[in-house]
């Protein structure tokens, strides 16, 4: 059992290796364009989130295809996320603990796409795939659909939510528009050609993506970090939520409903991804919070390499 152990996270550690290999040429690459310019990374969003979102997504749905197991796993993590958004939004201790969007959602988005993914490869069967690919479309549906609209309009003065504008935006987003371009190749007799070559976009989106981040980590070394408004509790308690609570939530809820281990753990694993890019993304496609969500990226994505193995020693003891 010992060395069974042993086993399962030096594997682990050697795909953390393997991804940092690929993430840090990236970031460094970032700091340094922050450096020279500032507002570089505003050149980069648009195309981002009109394009780069859109391939994502085709292309995750293109390369596990539609299944039960996928379907199960998206509506939970949609689910999931959107009910936490309401008791946030409806309940007063919540508010004053995560007082504004870029908190709410940087508690409930993970990285389950580039982090998570890969991390389940390494450490679950590769039929549980399914799962986790599902897990992480359901929330990339919700962030660049719902999502995005809510951080758009949750500083508006207005009270209440324009319903027509949100339909109008909600069948714009980049996710529906993502879902329909699936499903019209799908039904192409050449989808899987066309799947093949959607892998080099999407490396080309992951890359961009990780420069972003590379520049809001150049510029958060600009803050001065005892400006509370910046770096304050609020963030701590953010990043504990994602990384501790929310995890610790999806495991006692699938136990609660006695699914076996093949579906509990990847779902437990990716809810404990640390936040998502998406959130700093959606922040500077917004120009909202810009700062407080590169240090909540930046924080739970450092915090996890600690959290995930002991997530992984967690569910081991149910196996």
């Amino acid at each position: 059992m010992l060395f069974k152990l042993l086993y399962y996270h030096l594997n682990f550690y050697s795909l953390i290796s393997n991804l940092f290999i690929e993430i840090i040429p990236c970031l460094i690459i970032g700091i340094f364009l922050a450096k020279i310019n500032p507002s570089i990374s505003g050149y980069l969003i648009n195309p981002l989130i009109n394009y780069g979102v859109p391939f994502s997504l085709v292309g995750l749905l293109l390369k596990s295809g539609f299944n039960i197991n996928l379907l199960f796993s998206a509506i939970f993590s949609f689910s999931l996320i959107s009910i936490f958004l309401v008791l946030f939004n409806n309940i007063s201790t919540f508010r004053q603990i995560l007082p504004t969007s870029t908190y709410q959602l940087g508690s409930l988005l993970g990285n389950s796409g580039y982090f998570g993914i890969p991390v389940a490869i390494s450490l679950l069967p590769i039929e549980t795939l399914n799962i986790s690919i599902g897990y992480d479309i359901g929330a990339k549906i919700f962030c660049w659909s719902f999502g995005y609209y809510f951080i758009s309009y949750k500083q508006s003065s207005s009270k209440q939510i324009p319903i027509k504008q949100f339909f109008l935006f909600l069948i714009s987003s980049p996710a529906i528009r993502g879902l329909i371009g699936a499903s019209i190749i799908l039904m192409l007799p050449w989808s899987e050609s066309i799947a093949y070559y959607l892998w080099i976009p999407s490396r080309v989106i992951i890359i961009l993506a990780l420069i972003i981040v590379g520049v809001r980590i150049g510029l958060l070394f600009e803050f001065n970090y005892n400006n509370h408004s910046f770096f304050n509790y609020h963030i701590f308690l953010t990043i504990a939520f994602k990384l501790i609570i929310l995890p610790f939530f999806v495991l006692s809820l699938t136990r609660l409903w006695g699914l076996s281990s093949p579906t509990l753990n990847p779902l437990v694993l990716q809810a404990a991804c640390p936040t998502a890019i998406s959130l700093v993304l959606l922040s500077e496609s917004n120009k909202l919070d810009e700062n407080t969500a590169g240090l909540i990226l930046m924080w739970s994505t450092l915090c996890s390499l600690i959290t995930i193995p002991l997530w992984s020693l967690v569910l081991s003891a149910f196996n």
